[in-house]
């Protein structure tokens, strides 16, 4: 039995694929801007509550080198602290708020002792360096978002190398599953239609689907046996009145 020749673009297949595709990827968008926004927004908040513990920290360990002005003590304090490539910048200030030291990294992640402007992608946390109630001075530490940046992007491209994988699976799967449950049965009523209209009702084909293919193929069966029935009945009259 021939199959019938359908266009490529109207089969049910790719049909199917060109409605399910655009569906998958517009769930995985939503998915993919709310993921984006939720991770970006925890990484920051993560990111925030480290950067308060350190210039806490700091602050605390800051305060006896500070009082005693051993710049030495200062200097490996702070790159002590540093240590955490994450912390982009530290600025002491004395109790007039003018700088007394500064650190910073260079564009290869070397400490530098300078001070640099900052751009928006740094968090910034301040705590007050005292001593006995006494308040000598602050300290400012500048975490750097680049490390979120980077997370994310390569969180994104994981995604992405994802939802192309689900895409191929997905429509691998349902070409499978469609082929076997329509497209089959349908090319089978539509091989045993063609040839009951050119006069062939010896035709016959088993039915083991109960859905409405099934019913489909039942009802196809039912009419083939009724044309064969009337037919013969119409020869049996013939053959009477001859």
């Amino acid at each position: 039995m021939k199959t019938t020749n359908i266009p490529f673009q109207e089969r049910l297949q790719v049909r199917i694929n060109l409605v399910l595709i655009p569906l998958i990827l517009v769930i995985l968008g939503v998915f993919t801007v709310y993921s984006y926004v939720s991770t970006r927004d925890k990484m920051e908040k993560e990111l925030s509550t480290v950067s308060s513990i350190s210039a806490d920290r700091l602050a605390r360990s800051l305060a006896e080198p500070f009082w005693s002005l051993d710049d030495d003590m200062l200097r490996e304090s702070i790159k002590s602290e540093m240590m955490d490539e994450r912390v982009m910048a530290v600025n002491i200030h004395d109790k007039n708020n003018k700088v007394y030291l500064a650190f910073s990294r260079d564009g290869k992640g070397a400490i530098e002792e300078r001070r640099i402007p900052l751009h928006a992608n740094t968090i910034k946390a301040a705590n007050p360096i005292q001593r006995k109630q006494e308040k000598l001075g602050s300290v400012e530490v500048y975490y750097t978002t680049n490390f979120i940046n980077y997370a994310i992007r390569l969180s994104m491209v994981k995604l992405a190398v994802t939802t192309l994988i689900l895409i191929v699976v997905v429509s691998l799967a349902t070409n499978i599953v469609v082929r076997k449950i329509v497209i089959t049965p349908i090319n089978q009523l539509t091989n045993v239609a063609s040839e009951i209209s050119v006069g062939n009702l010896e035709l016959q084909f088993q039915n083991k689907s109960n859905d409405e293919i099934g019913a489909l193929m039942n009802a196809i069966e039912r009419m083939r046996y009724s044309l064969v029935i009337a037919i013969k009945q119409l020869k049996d009259l013939k053959a009477s009145k001859a």
